[in-house]
């Protein structure tokens, strides 16, 4: 039998961690997966993804869809070292997740931040190339074990 309801076992949904640098196109590739029919939250904290993924595999209407959970430096208690164990333990619990992690170069980052006159979120008091060094010392972990 390949239907789990028939043996009254629920369907988990598939999890789809989307992250990566400041103004890579993270909120561009989440609306995107939005008009594809994923559930999506942003800045979802780490502590609550299993609650996600447990509240939509017992809701019927909607453990069918994938989810999509943008994660990165600005989400509270941030450590994409944890994010990769996370990643692995709801493998193993049966979730399937999937990492896609959106990178750009340094100076179209810098011309994008310069563009919207937005302050990197790591460099509120200095230059963008400053905040952009230090996420992708801080990000490393999660592009190394990145999907996509």
């Amino acid at each position: 039998m390949s239907n789990p309801s028939a043996l009254g076992e629920t369907r988990r949904p598939a999890l789809l961690i989307v992250s990566g640098l400041s103004g890579a196109g993270k909120s561009t590739a989440l609306r995107a997966l939005e008009d594809q029919g994923f559930e999506v939250v942003d800045n979802l904290p780490l502590s609550l993804v299993t609650h996600l993924l447990e509240t939509a595999a017992a809701a019927p209407s909607l453990h069918s869809r994938p989810i999509a959970v943008g994660i990165d430096a600005r989400t509270r208690r941030f450590n994409a070292s944890d994010v990769v164990k996370k990643i692995r333990n709801l493998n193993e619990e049966g979730f399937p997740t999937r990492l896609l992690f959106l990178d750009c170069s340094g100076s179209e980052l810098i011309r994008r931040f310069s563009e919207t006159r937005r302050r990197h979120p790591l460099a509120l008091d200095r230059p963008a190339a400053d905040g952009i060094a230090q996420e992708r010392e801080v990000l490393a972990p999660l592009r190394r074990a990145a999907d996509v």
